[in-house]
C-alpha cells in the first residue's frame, strides 16, 4: 500500500506539473499574439504623410516607422532602411515599400537671406514640379526641428507687362524666404547647406472614402505593411518573411539594392506607387524634346493593381498567382503601366543586384501623382491589405474604409437688433 501511495503522488505531481507547464506556454502564445502595433491604418497614413521625408533624410520617418513596430524588434540601418524580419528557413519573401519623397535640399544662401535649392531627384518624370511648388509654404528642416518658409513667387498683375517672364520651372528663379534678413540669421536659425526642404502638407480625408495630401503616393505602401504587420499570425507563416520599408527610392533605388544585395530572397514584392518611365537623354538613341512619357490608364477605385512595362501582356508567375487569390478574395487586381522598381545601372556605375525570378510590383491608382493635390481611394487600401495578407497567411482582416465625417454647418450670425448708426460707439 505504501508504494502504490508514492507512486499515486507522484503521478498526481507529475500531472499537476504538466498541466502549470501547459497553462505557462498557452500564457506566452497568447501575450505572443496579443502584442499589438497601435494605431490603425488610417492614422498610419495620416502620420506618414504628413512627416517630410527627401531622399537621404529619411531618419525621421523611419524612427516613427520603427517606433510603431517595437514589438516586432526592428532594425534600422545607417541608410534608415527599417527591417522586420519574421520566421525562418525557406523560402525567402522579401517584401518592401519606399519612404522617401521628391523635394528639394538648399543649394545656397543669399547675402539678403534667401535660400537657392536643388532638387532631389535630379532626374526622374516629374510633370510642373517645380512649377506646383512656386508661391507656396514649404517646411525647411533646421536642426532637430521644421520651421515655415515660402517659396517666391511672380505677381500674376505683373506678368504682362513683362515680355520675358521668369518661368517658375526653373531651378535658378526659386528663392524661398524663411523671414531672415541676411545668411547670418539663416544659419542661427538652424538653416545650412543640404538641409532638406518640402512643401507644407496636411492629409485630408474627404467624400466617398477619397484622401489626399501631398506624398500620399508615396507613403500609402508604408502604411499598408504596418497594417498587414499589425494583423499578422506569425504561426501561419511558411519561411521568412523580411518587411523593409525602403528609403532613396527616388534616388536610383539605394535603399532596395541594399536589400536584394544583403538578403538575396527567392521572392519580392514591392509595394509603391506606379513610375513614369524615365526618358533617354535628348541626343541620344529614343531621346526627344518633345512627347508625352507612357502614361497610366486606371484610376482611384480601380483597386489593386500590378505594375508592369506591357499592360497587354498577361500575367505569369507571382503576379498570375495573385490574380488567382485575388479572384478568389473577390479583390479587384488588373495591370496598369510602370517604369521598372531598379533602373538601368549608369554608365560606369557598378552592376546592379538583379530581382528575384518571382518579383512583382504592386500599387494603387493615384489622381494628379506626384502633385500637392494627390488623391487616392481608402478601398484600394483596403484591397491591397487584404490581398497581401492572404497571400502571406491564408486569410485576411480586411480593414473598413471608414467615411468622412460632415463638418458641423456653422452657425448663423446673431441677428442684430437695432439698425446701424453713425454714431461712434
Amino acid at each position: 500500500m505504501l508504494q502504490s501511495d508514492r507512486f499515486l503522488n507522484l503521478f498526481t505531481n507529475y500531472k499537476s506539473r504538466s498541466l502549470l507547464c501547459g497553462a505557462f506556454l498557452l500564457t506566452l502564445a497568447v501575450s505572443a499574439s496579443a502584442q499589438k502595433i497601435p494605431g490603425t491604418l488610417s492614422d498610419d497614413l495620416r502620420d506618414f504623410v504628413q512627416t517630410p521625408a527627401v531622399p537621404g533624410y529619411e531618419q525621421e520617418l523611419a524612427a516613427k516607422i520603427s517606433k510603431r513596430l517595437e514589438s516586432l524588434k526592428p532594425r534600422t540601418d545607417e541608410m534608415s532602411n527599417v527591417i522586420v524580419t519574421i520566421g525562418s528557413g525557406s523560402p525567402h519573401r522579401l517584401i518592401v515599400a519606399p519612404t522617401d519623397e521628391p523635394g528639394y535640399v538648399v543649394s545656397g544662401i543669399t547675402n539678403d537671406g534667401y535660400l537657392r535649392l536643388q532638387r532631389l531627384p535630379q532626374g526622374g518624370q516629374l510633370p510642373l514640379f517645380n512649377e506646383l511648388y512656386s508661391a507656396q509654404p514649404v517646411k525647411v528642416r533646421a536642426g532637430d526641428k521644421w520651421i515655415d518658409g515660402a517659396v517666391a513667387g511672380v505677381s500674376i498683375h505683373l506678368q504682362p507687362q513683362v515680355q520675358h517672364p521668369p518661368s517658375p520651372a526653373d531651378l535658378d528663379n526659386m528663392y524661398v524666404d524663411i523671414g531672415a534678413e541676411n545668411e547670418q540669421q539663416v544659419r542661427a536659425a538652424g538653416v545650412d547647406l543640404l538641409s532638406p526642404l518640402a512643401i507644407e502638407r496636411n492629409a485630408f480625408e474627404m467624400a466617398n472614402e477619397k484622401w489626399t495630401a501631398p506624398a500620399i503616393g508615396d507613403r500609402f505602401g508604408d502604411a499598408v505593411l504596418v497594417e498587414v504587420l499589425r494583423n499578422l499570425d506569425p504561426q501561419k507563416l511558411h519561411g521568412t518573411l523580411t518587411v523593409a520599408f525602403v528609403a532613396q527610392q527616388w534616388t536610383d533605388g539605394r535603399g532596395l539594392d541594399r536589400m536584394l544585395q544583403n538578403l538575396n530572397p527567392d521572392e519580392l514584392i514591392y509595394v509603391g506607387r506606379l513610375s513614369r518611365r524615365p526618358q533617354p537623354p535628348v541626343g541620344t538613341e529614343g531621346g526627344t524634346e518633345t512627347g508625352a512619357p507612357p502614361g497610366f490608364t486606371q484610376k482611384p477605385g480601380s483597386g489593386v493593381l500590378v505594375g508592369v512595362t506591357d499592360p497587354k501582356a498577361e500575367f505569369s508567375g507571382l503576379a498570375a498567382e495573385l490574380k488567382q487569390l485575388a479572384t478568389r478574395r473577390g479583390v479587384s487586381l488588373q495591370s496598369d503601366f510602370s517604369g521598372p522598381i531598379v533602373p538601368p545601372a549608369r554608365r560606369g556605375s557598378l552592376p546592379r543586384p538583379p530581382l528575384p525570378a518571382r518579383s512583382v510590383h504592386l500599387a494603387i491608382a493615384t489622381a494628379w501623382p506626384s502633385t500637392p493635390a494627390e488623391l487616392l481611394d481608402g478601398h484600394d487600401l483596403a484591397d491591397l491589405t487584404a490581398l497581401l495578407e492572404s497571400y502571406l497567411q491564408g486569410q485576411a482582416n480586411k480593414p473598413q474604409a471608414v467615411a468622412a465625417q460632415p463638418m458641423a454647418e456653422p452657425k448663423a450670425p446673431t441677428r442684430p437688433a437695432t439698425a446701424p448708426g453713425n454714431e461712434p460707439s
